[in-house]
């Protein structure tokens, strides 16, 4: 699902809590504190039972201390404020990573890391490059940079992850073995 700021989402969606952590920077929208991302809250700015949707326009990054205390209690011009605040700062970034984090997962879904794929076949050290060699030549790889949570911060890798088609590789390794 490609997704844009109204797109119907809900918040234990994982792509969409990574996209949210990053595009807020691990910081509380209300206090600016710093928030590790296994303690973060979604908050809805207008509270669902207050007639808010879930959807990117209406999501903030938040401590779940201040969730909990803010409830379903708003403010119509807190609200206001700060779905402004929101759309000219967040929603585009959240937009963006979530449509990168689930672009690249459909994409790889078909096929299989590199490494994985040569550890699971050979175990001879040579036999490995001989054959990471021999793929290079014959396939067309896709090349990803995957985020992972450091010390509760989402980071993106700075050395890409080599993908292949599963069935490609594996015919070309039977090819090879022959």
């Amino acid at each position: 699902m490609i997704l844009n700021k109204d797109s119907k989402i809900t918040i234990s969606d994982t792509n969409l809590r990574i996209s949210i952590y990053n595009a807020f920077d691990g910081r509380c929208f209300y206090t600016g504190m710093n928030i590790g991302f296994n303690e973060m809250h979604i908050d809805h700015i207008k509270p669902k039972s207050k007639g808010g949707k879930d959807c990117i326009s209406n999501y903030v990054l938040s401590s779940g201390y201040i969730n909990l205390k803010k409830s379903n209690r708003v403010s119509y011009d807190l609200i206001k404020i700060s779905t402004e605040i929101v759309s000219l700062l967040f929603v585009d970034k959240v937009i963006y990573y979530y449509n990168e984090l689930t672009l690249n997962d459909k994409i790889i879904s078909d096929h299989i890391e590199v490494n994985h794929f040569l550890n699971t076949c050979l175990k001879n050290k040579s036999h490995k490059e001989s054959f990471r060699n021999y793929a290079r030549l014959h396939l067309v790889p896709i090349k990803t940079y995957k985020s992972y949570l450091y010390d509760s911060k989402i980071k993106k890798a700075t050395k890409p992850k080599i993908y292949y088609n599963t069935t490609k590789i594996s015919n070309l390794y039977e090819k090879w073995c022959s």
